[in-house]
Order: structure tokens, then C-alpha cells, then sequence
């Protein structure tokens, strides 16, 4: 199973040359060729969830669930109906009150969510969760508390224990308190995380793989994580580096992962 997980960079005409209109075919080309089952995005309004939809038409946006607010940045879960069917889907925001729409605690920039589907693979008939999440790039004390909340909320929805994979844009790197309540090196209010990074799970090296660059090509942090429980094997983690005549699709390199059930 393909997964791939990307920040779209949200459109803004202050970013020129570099806004969506402008790049939003390369960020299809890079889906389409790597061409997962399941992909995570962050940061589209919903036109602009809309217009991607559009330009992958394998894919179908999991949305049954969800109440759009206009001005609300949304992480989406795009699926391949014929490699994976979605049983079951729903939204719970990074805050106190994680079911009270548009909600937001801890000094967060601005309401913080996740989306979660549970999944079945068409062909081998095996169910598993996918999360896509995007947490705070101002707050350290909601990023710390979102990853509680991910951690309490999960387990409350996946009450089979299936196994699970999350993915996302964390705004943190693999040494910020998030990763490691996530992934069980630390607690917090007693509770921790079950999670392997799929990065690490390779031994692959922190230099070089950062994933946010602003256009510039140069990585600054991997803040872009694909996270799996222990029942899911890790095949291959890839940081996808492409541009189309100097130009990259997004200020953040994609990551994809190919793993086994």
C-alpha cells in the first residue's frame, strides 16, 4: 500500500508566481505519478480541495462527514475507490472540547483538526485507520496538547485496535515534545503514544530529509511525518524533491511510504 501525505500551501496571491493557480498542476502530476492509494493533504480551503479533486480524478476527497466552513483551512483524506473503501470517516479538532466545531485552546494560531477514515483494502479485505493531521505552527503548547488529544481521540474511535497510520504536517521536528508523545519516548498527563515514525523505523539519517523549504528548495525541518502502530510493516519512506523548471509544486517536499498490513 502507497501512502503520501503533502502540505498544498494554501492560496495567496501574496506568493506570486508561487500561488495554487500557478502550481497547482504540478502538485497533480506529483500525486498522480506517485500514485497512492490513499493521500493526506494540508492546508486547502475547500475550493481549493475542489480544484485538486479535479485534476486527480482516480481519487475520490472522504468529505460525507464534514461541515465546510468557508475560511477554514482543512487536512483531507483523497482515496483510490478501487484499491480501498472507506467504512466510516469524521473530523475532531485539536482543542479542550475536540468535538465542538471550530474550536481551538492553548494559545493555537487558529482552530487545529484531524481527519480519520476507517479503511478496508479492496483486494485483501484488511481494515486499518488513516489520520491526516496539521498542528500549529505558533503554539508549542497546542502542538504538545494536540498530540494528546490525536492520542485520547484515536483510541476512542478505533475501538477494534486496527492498525493505524497517521500523517500530517506537525510543525515540529523529530525532536520537539509532539514526536515524542506520539510516539511513546514521553508522557504526558501520564498518557503516551504507540507510534513509529516510518522515517526512523528505516534508520534512515535526520540530515538532508527536512521536508519544509518555502519555495527555496532548501530544507529547514522535517515537520512532515508519516506514523504508523506497530502491526504495519515499512517497506520505503521517500522525500519527493521535484520541480518543473526550477519551480517546486508546494513550499514543503511530499513524503510518501509504501507499507504492508
Amino acid at each position: 500500500m502507497r501512502v503520501l501525505t503533502i502540505n498544498l500551501r494554501f492560496e495567496n496571491e501574496a506568493d506570486g508566481s508561487n500561488n495554487w493557480p500557478y502550481r497547482r498542476e504540478m502538485v497533480a502530476r506529483v500525486i498522480n505519478e506517485f500514485a497512492p492509494h490513499l493521500l493526506g493533504t494540508q492546508e486547502g480551503f475547500r475550493p481549493q480541495s475542489a480544484d485538486l479533486a479535479s485534476l486527480i480524478p482516480k481519487y475520490h476527497l472522504c468529505d460525507e462527514h464534514r461541515y465546510w466552513d468557508p475560511e477554514r483551512m482543512y487536512p483531507c483524506i483523497f482515496y483510490d475507490p478501487e484499491e480501498i473503501a472507506i467504512e466510516e470517516s469524521g473530523d475532531f479538532w485539536l482543542s479542550e472540547t475536540p468535538h465542538v466545531h471550530g474550536s481551538s485552546s492553548w494559545g493555537s494560531s487558529r482552530p487545529r483538526l484531524a481527519t480519520y477514515a476507517r479503511c478496508r483494502l479492496v483486494q485483501a479485505e484488511k481494515a486499518f485507520f488513516f489520520c491526516d493531521t496539521h498542528f500549529d505552527n505558533v503554539s508549542a503548547e497546542a502542538r504538545k496538547r494536540g498530540a494528546l488529544v490525536l492520542i485520547e481521540q484515536l483510541e476512542i474511535i478505533n475501538r477494534d485496535k486496527l492498525p493505524l497510520i497517521v500523517v500530517g504536517d506537525f510543525n515540529g521536528p523529530p525532536s520537539s515534545p509532539e514526536h515524542a508523545i506520539l510516539t511513546g519516548k514521553k508522557t504526558l498527563d501520564g498518557k503516551k503514544g504507540k507510534l513509529r515514525d516510518a522515517w526512523q523505523v528505516l534508520g534512515y539519517p535526520e540530515e538532508g530529509a527536512e521536508t519544509y523549504h518555502a519555495f527555496q528548495g532548501r530544507g529547514v525541518s522535517r515537520i512532515d511525518w508519516i506514523l504508523v502502530s506497530s502491526e504495519i510493516e515499512v517497506e520505503e519512506v521517500l522525500i519527493l524533491h521535484h520541480t518543473f523548471g526550477g519551480r517546486y509544486p508546494s513550499d514543503h517536499f511530499p513524503v510518501g511510504a509504501v507499507l504492508s498490513l
